[in-house]
């Protein structure tokens, strides 16, 4: 049933419409001390910009060297107010001052613990920096020093695929199944007393709540998973539960407040859900494609990459 017509829609109270000249498509905004930063990541560049969008600083060119960066994706910050950001191609992530400088450089390429395949979300909860580590289907955890403090996650297809009527037709399960009546479960059908049912596949989006629960967009599998700060699947959210005729989902952001924010690849609204994950309001922009957001007390300031804007819209509670 679609239940848009009874949910509270909200629209822009303003707009910063930004220049080709001072980016080209912005995948992630922080609001920070009173300015806006977003990264740029086809410059390769991190840019702060002031509340009616005239460039203040840039930092960043494209490159492998400690101030350099290679198509940055995402932006936090942690209990000190530095900035942490994700430099996926560079395959590491990065902890900035105020003003730009970097204060370190923690990662590299490759599947050990520590090291990262494409860096995507970030965030910081509970004095620790999660990451999620897209093509190697994890999040791993660092302390702000960069000690490397673990990992969660696995790769594989969802368990829900493999209970459903398309693999069920497919040659292994029916080659297998006619050998042996011991089929029950998944799990016996690998026969691998190891074997676990993949908890993500290209995980991208991040954020963590204020009581600890990390959310992510689980980006092979179209959904949202909720985990504990211990890194234990609690939840799992699709689109059709959110709202009905949904697109594939792009990012997550959980507010100070308790509020839940979930954005789509190329939908103009924004899903504003609440502690048990209901839909309770919508934010659209008419024309737009809003993409990643940050909050700000009763302000919520969404990206439209696409047509490189920032929107402002007053929350409604």
């Amino acid at each position: 049933m679609n239940n848009v017509a009874v949910i509270p829609e909200t629209t822009p109270d303003s707009k910063i419409q930004l220049t080709q000249d001072q980016c080209v498509a912005p995948s992630s905004v922080l609001f920070y001390k009173g300015s806006f930063v977003i990264c740029d990541p086809f410059t390769h560049r991190i840019i702060w910009l002031d509340t009616k969008g005239k460039v203040i600083r840039t930092i960043g060119s494209m490159g492998a060297g400690a101030d350099q960066l290679h198509y940055p994706t995402s932006l936090c910050l942690d209990d000190e107010e530095m900035l942490w950001v994700t430099d996926r191609w560079n395959h590491r992530i990065k902890r900035i001052d105020e003003a730009g400088k970097t204060l370190a450089c923690i990662g590299k390429y490759g599947d050990n613990p520590g090291q990262f395949s494409e860096p995507w979300g970030i965030g910081f909860g509970d004095g620790h920096i999660l990451v999620t580590d897209r093509n190697n289907h994890r999040v791993q955890s660092f302390s702000k020093d960069g000690t490397y403090q673990g990992t969660f996650g696995c790769s594989g297809p969802d368990q829900k695929y493999f209970e459903s009527t398309e693999f069920k037709k497919g040659f292994a399960y029916t080659t297998w199944y006619a050998q042996s009546n011991r089929f029950a479960t998944v799990e016996t059908f690998f026969h691998k007393d190891h074997y676990v049912i993949g908890s993500m596949e290209y995980p991208c989006g991040l954020s963590i709540a204020s009581n600890g629960d990390i959310l992510l967009v689980d980006t092979g599998n179209d959904r949202i998973r909720q985990f504990n700060s211990n890194g234990d699947l609690q939840r799992t959210l699709i689109p059709d539960e959110l709202l009905s005729e949904s697109d594939f989902l792009l990012d997550v952001h959980a507010s100070a407040s308790g509020n839940t924010f979930v954005s789509f690849e190329l939908r103009d609204t924004i899903l504003k859900l609440d502690s048990n994950y209901c839909v309770t309001g919508l934010l659209r922009a008419p024309d737009g494609r809003l993409s990643h957001c940050t909050t700000e007390g009763n302000r919520l300031y969404s990206l439209d990459s696409w047509n490189r804007t920032i929107y402002t819209f007053t929350i409604q509670d």
